[in-house]
């Protein structure tokens, strides 16, 4: 048990589900954890709820969560004036639900504020601890395909479009994934409907384009036609590392899959290095590799690969959630594939200043605040501001709970079912001496009174996960799909 690698959010509200745990813990923001569980770098971590929806390849501790039934009080949007008059709402990037809450809520009520991201989020480092990542680096922009700018078209068995900062999803294979006769065909029957669909395609025709010539392509690589070297671990893992290499010196690397006999990824290079050059880089190294662990020689990769540019945010999130769902689709079990879903990039909103607050000054200003932050700014703060509780809002909105954060265990982590136990177990004893709770949170934030910290554990927060708290989660995917945060796509929770 103390072998598992465990992640937590540096937050009040987490103290009754992680005081008493007997191993090592690293604390962060959830951004932070949420990377790390996702790299893998992490076996479980309370994280937020946001995370699994966007990528449900993870486990959920049952019957554990932070929740709110009402206000949380530490999940606001900090504004002087009439809610309504806001112009501009800064950002807190260190939680990707509160933000993506809000995001549905907004547009809920009607409201188009411009969010801007603060990006001097820097990571906590808790003396005594084990620290986590290191000092949080601004994440890349995702650009969408600019329709007037100028674009590369170069072809040789297949086309390629090549622009200037453009994110691209690339699939590589195996020589032997896709025997020459079918190649051939595919590539006739591509060239015959391309001359019946000159680009650029209106949706029509990319959905026609997506349904005729990429699902069926896809689901014959999921079938695992030919030798699958890629199944062997050793293999997979010099594709993997060959695709980290140059991340973030040549390109940002977003999520990526390595199959049995495929790989899918998402990549954005950077000025100056093409995407034609990438490519080959990673497959000769990792060809030659792959021949010198294998003892063999000759030809790894179907000599050209399939890319396109990735057209919107919308476009981005179906790929992200393709490449989670591809081992999944493909019934692979644990070691037959390796999967990051470290999501690099972000929604190219504007970029928020640096700065303390209070960061506006005007009743068209405001700022999402959370966690610890937000009660020390509303204790500080409690007679110079407004407080719209993003808690109160849902549950005026849905009559539901709010589910801030879960417990996710990671597929491949064993014993799983005797870590949620024990989990479980903690959460009760914790609560059973809320005292317990409020004398250690005091101790530890000498800002807050032991007074606040009994009223915020009884009254603003729930931590179990039962019925009502998963129709909430469900209503807060659909809103999120609605509103083009997600894709929409039907969530089943893996619950141990």
């Amino acid at each position: 048990m103390k072998s598992v690698r465990v992640g937590c959010v540096k937050y009040l509200n987490a103290s009754p589900l992680i005081r008493g745990w007997p191993g090592n813990v690293e604390f962060d923001h959830p951004s932070a954890l949420c990377q790390r569980l996702a790299n893998g770098k992490l076996d479980i971590a309370l994280v937020s709820s946001f995370e699994f929806l966007r990528n449900p390849i993870y486990r959920i501790v049952d019957d554990v969560s932070i929740s709110s039934d009402g206000p949380v009080y530490s999940v606001v949007v900090a504004h002087r004036g009439q809610f309504s008059d806001i112009e501009e709402i800064e950002l807190d990037p260190a939680s990707e639900t509160a933000v993506n809450l809000l995001r549905c809520l907004l547009a809920e009520v009607t409201l188009k504020p411009r969010l801007v991201r603060n990006i001097g989020l820097q990571p906590v480092r808790p003396a005594g601890l084990q620290p986590a990542a290191s000092g949080a680096v601004p994440a890349p922009a995702f650009c969408a395909l600019d329709q007037h700018a100028e674009i590369q078209r170069t072809r040789r068995n297949l086309p390629h479009w090549e622009q200037e900062g453009a994110t691209y999803f690339v699939t590589f294979r195996l020589a032997d994934a896709v025997p020459a006769q079918l190649a051939r065909q595919w590539r006739e029957e591509l060239e015959t409907w391309r001359k019946f669909h000159p680009e650029p395609w209106d949706e029509t025709a990319v959905t026609e384009y997506r349904k005729r010539f990429l699902q069926p392509r896809e689901d014959w690589l999921d079938q695992g036609h030919g030798s699958c070297r890629l199944r062997d671990s050793r293999a997979a893992i010099i594709v993997a590392n060959a695709l980290r290499f140059f991340d973030g010196q040549r390109y940002h690397l977003d999520a990526f899959v390595v199959m049995p006999n495929h790989v899918h990824a998402l990549v954005q290079p950077l000025a100056g290095f093409r995407l034609s050059e990438i490519i080959h880089s990673w497959k000769s190294y990792a060809a030659r590799q792959i021949n010198k662990v294998f003892r063999r020689s000759g030809t790894v990769w179907m000599q050209e690969s399939f890319d396109r540019i990735v057209r919107d945010w919308d476009a981005l999130l179906r790929c992200r959630a393709y490449i989670a769902r591809n081992p999944e689709k493909a019934r692979l079990r644990s070691g037959e594939f390796v999967l990051s879903t470290s999501e690099k990039l972000r929604d190219n909103i504007s970029a928020g200043r640096t700065g303390r607050m209070p960061m506006f000054r005007t009743a068209r200003r405001a700022r999402l605040i959370i966690g610890d932050q937000a009660i020390k700014f509303r204790q500080n703060h409690a007679g110079e501001f407004q407080f719209w509780d993003l808690g109160e809002q849902w549950k005026k909105l849905t009559g539901l709970p709010f589910v801030y954060a879960l417990w996710l265990i990671r597929p491949e982590v064993p014993d799983a079912k005797s870590i949620a136990q024990r989990l479980r177990a903690l959460r009760d004893e914790n609560l059973a001496d809320v005292s317990g709770v409020v004398a250690d949170a005091a101790d530890n934030k000498q800002a807050f009174t032991h007074e606040f910290l009994d009223r915020y554990y009884r009254e603003h927060l729930r931590f179990g996960f039962g019925t009502r708290e998963k129709q909430g989660l469900q209503t807060f995917a659909d809103l999120c799909a609605k509103h083009g945060v997600l894709p929409k796509r039907v969530h089943e929770f893996s619950l141990v």
